[in-house]
C-alpha cells in the first residue's frame, strides 16, 4: 500500500506469527515511509508476538490456524496459536473502537 499519500490516523495491528505474510515488520515501516510534513499522519502499530494472520479479526469468530482459501481451496496455515490469536482479537478489537472514537 503507498502510504506516502496518508493524511490521517493510521492503526495497524499485526501478529508476530503470521504465517501468509511479514505483517509486523509492515506495519513498523509504515512511520517511516510517511511524509514528514503530514503531522496527521499519526501511527499506531499494535503487535501480538503469539498470534496469527487473523491478529484483528473480529473476537466472536472462531480464532482457528488453518483456513482455506474460497476460491482456490487451497489450505493456509495463519500461524499463531488458537489462545494467541483469540487474545489479540479481543484486545485489538477494544482498540479500534477506540482508535475510531477519536477520530476526527
Amino acid at each position: 500500500m503507498p502510504v506516502s499519500n496518508v493524511e490521517g490516523p493510521v492503526l495497524a495491528i499485526a501478529g508476530g506469527e503470521d504465517n501468509p505474510w511479514p505483517s509486523t515488520p509492515q506495519a513498523q515501516a509504515i512511520q517511516p515511509r510517511l511524509h514528514a510534513d503530514a503531522a496527521k499522519a499519526t501511527v499506531e502499530v499494535l503487535t501480538y508476538p503469539a498470534a496469527g494472520h487473523g491478529a484483528a479479526t473480529y473476537p466472536f469468530q472462531p480464532a482457528g490456524v488453518v483456513g482455506v482459501h474460497p476460491v482456490d481451496g487451497r489450505t493456509y496455515h495463519h500461524g499463531g496459536t488458537r489462545a494467541a490469536n483469540a487474545a489479540a482479537r479481543s484486545d485489538s478489537r477494544s482498540r479500534v473502537i477506540a482508535f475510531r472514537a477519536d477520530l476526527p
